[in-house]
């Protein structure tokens, strides 16, 4: 280290160890869970806000209903903004989604469950909602 009072002399050293990485984005839901319940014959419907907390932005972002095993959502699990909701930038940016859940006349009680499964071009996500 030199100080403008000292130079050129130096009062000494100090050894820094760091390491970088690419710039990735970051996609946080919230709430990060949602249970939700219908009665038969109604529907509910959840909102769930998606925030870029990277430090690069996520492209063409697209969103589905899925199974937990990957498939389409059944038909009484849908979507309710549009599938398609473009880019989200860098740094707290926020895009709000919802699904509804019910409108089946008959179903047995039990517990299902559906997901929202981001997708884009940099959208590196390991996990579903």
């Amino acid at each position: 280290m030199v100080s403008d009072e000292t130079a050129p002399a130096a009062w000494g050293q100090v050894r820094v160890q760091d390491r970088f990485s690419a710039a990735l984005p970051a996609l946080y839901f919230t709430p990060s869970y949602v249970e939700t319940g219908a009665a038969l014959d109604t529907t509910v419907s959840e909102t769930v806000t998606l925030e870029n907390r990277g430090l690069d932005a996520m492209t063409d972002v697209s969103l589905s209903m899925v199974t937990p095993a990957g498939d389409p959502a059944p038909f009484w699990a849908v979507l309710n903004s549009a599938a398609d909701i473009g880019d989200i930038a860098v740094m707290h940016q926020f895009r709000h989604t919802s699904g509804s859940f019910g409108g089946f006349p008959v179903l047995a009680s039990s517990s299902y469950f559906a997901l929202i499964s981001p997708n884009g071009s940099f959208c590196r996500i390991s996990s579903r909602y």
